[in-house]
């Protein structure tokens, strides 16, 4: 094998590998984002607990 093959081999190796990471990264980031989403609705429901221990929860 040549010394130009074997670096196309690891260029596109590495190549793979970024791309990955790059998924992952913005999976990860969706995921974060979906969660913060999730956590400023629940912090703008009303909850409560009525007289008789009923679990109320009241929403848009």
């Amino acid at each position: 094998m040549s010394d130009i093959e074997r670096k196309l081999i690891n260029n596109d190796s590495e190549n793979n590998r970024a791309k990955m990471n790059l998924i992952t990264i913005s999976i990860g980031a969706i995921l974060m984002i979906f969660g913060v989403i999730l956590f400023i609705i629940k912090n703008l429901t009303f909850e409560y607990i009525d007289e008789s221990g009923y679990y109320m929860k009241i929403s848009f």
